[in-house]
């Protein structure tokens, strides 16, 4: 193979690809330990900081959803032209720049190998000329030219797509939602834009437009399923299951959740499969069905996994049911298994061992601590469950002023959904 400076060995893209695609599509690191691997393994794998071995990558890849073809061959050859199209880039040669962008995307070493090293590039150019804001502009010159440069081919497709997930990462949200929309536009029934969809779907849903996201997701499932993605489109049973959740449709839900169940048990699916489970007993917590809540925790306590985020669901519904004797015990067990890898589950831990003190303000403390940092990150759901417990306490202690504070806050984020 040939050499490449360390910015862009096979070791550090590797690593930056499965990041890129584990997030897009919503999933922890703690979620890819079923792989054998730990979350700081894993961690350093994205990092570029750990050696890749064939069979580790094939398993991660896998459990996101991507099937992994490990073809030196041509991947020697998206390395060759990733290096020389750098210094196209760099001499600024348009003519060249599009040539090599042809070439790169015609290579089918992975389905989605072309895609992040030319975005990558970009952003590598602006950083050496010191241009960021010739980054954004490029990105979305690049959305424009893609299908006139590959005729509207599905590849061109798949590449806006990644495009336009960069313009999520840079906060340019509404520049994403258009290019999404217009690529649905160029190719409204192929395969591709099942997926397009789904990626539509997810960020309206961080925005919190949840009943525009659910159609997005079933509009997703309805041309997977067409076009035979059976196994592809059970990620996205499992997203409208979760927005029917954030919109408080309960009962809904819960069929959405165990039919999703049901399809991972047809399709030999087991991380859905306790994915369904988990999320069922973690929104029924969230939406005070306790009985349910307990059921399933213990039920994918059964299967071995999600252990500490089950502790801490059963601790909280017990907390909130008055049952001191359960809530002790597994506050206990929370406390035991927490590794501190997820900030929002180490504030909660620390809620329910102000509650176990009787310490109130410490409680509401935390509570705050943990909205304010969300706030920051943008997780409007998880805004919206912290929102809602500060409010209770401040009913509960007459905090007038505070709660009418957190009341307009929660107003904001909910009004997006109408």
């Amino acid at each position: 193979m040939k050499q490449m400076s360390n910015l862009y060995n096979e070791q550090i893209l590797i690593g930056k690809i499965l990041n890129i695609e584990r997030k897009s599509r919503n999933i922890r690191l703690q979620d890819l330990t079923t792989s054998g691997k730990t979350i700081q393994y894993i961690s350093e794998i994205e990092n570029g900081n750990k050696k890749i071995y064939e069979p580790t990558i094939s398993k991660l890849f896998s459990l996101i959803g991507i099937d992994f073809n490990y073809n030196q061959t041509t991947l020697d050859e998206v390395y060759v032209l990733f290096e020389e199209m750098i210094h196209v880039y760099l001499n600024q040669d348009l003519k060249k720049r599009k040539e090599y962008m042809v070439k790169l995307t015609n290579n089918s070493a992975w389905e989605f190998s072309y895609a992040y090293p030319l975005i990558q590039l970009t952003k590598f150019m602006a950083t050496v000329l010191d241009e960021i804001d010739f980054f954004y502009d490029d990105i979305n010159a690049k959305c424009e030219e893609l299908f006139t440069i590959f005729n509207n081919h599905e590849k061109s497709i798949y590449l806006l797509m990644k495009a336009i997930y960069e313009f999520y990462h840079l906060g340019k949200f509404e520049s994403a939602k258009d290019n999404l929309k217009k690529s649905i536009q160029y190719s409204p029934e192929a395969a591709i834009t099942g997926f397009t969809y789904n990626q539509l779907g997810n960020l309206i849903t961080l925005d919190y437009h949840l009943s525009m996201a659910l159609e997005y997701q079933k509009k997703g499932i309805e041309i997977l399923k067409k076009y035979g993605y059976y196994r592809r489109s059970i990620q996205l049973e499992l997203m409208v299951g979760n927005i029917l959740a954030e919109l408080r449709r309960f009962d809904e839900m819960k069929q959405q959740y165990l039919k999703t169940y049901d399809f991972a048990i047809t399709y030999n699916n087991d991380d859905i499969k306790r994915k369904s489970l988990y999320n069922l007993a973690y929104y029924s917590m969230y939406g005070r069905r306790y009985e349910d809540a307990i059921t399933y925790a213990n039920q994918v306590i059964k299967m071995n996994y999600y252990l500490t985020e089950c502790y801490y669901i059963l601790a909280w519904v017990y907390m909130e049911m008055g049952d001191n004797v359960n809530f002790e015990k597994y506050y206990h067990y929370l406390e035991k298994t927490n590794k501190h890898d997820d900030y929002i589950i180490d504030h909660y831990e620390k809620c329910l061992k102000a509650k176990l003190n009787n310490k109130d303000k410490t409680y509401y403390k935390t509570l705050v601590d943990l909205y304010k940092k969300l706030n920051k990150k943008g997780y409007a759901f998880d805004q919206v469950m912290a929102l809602e417990y500060i409010i209770e306490y401040c009913d509960q202690h007459e905090l007038i002023n505070e709660g009418y504070m957190y009341q307009k806050e929660l107003l904001k984020i909910l009004q997006k959904n109408h």
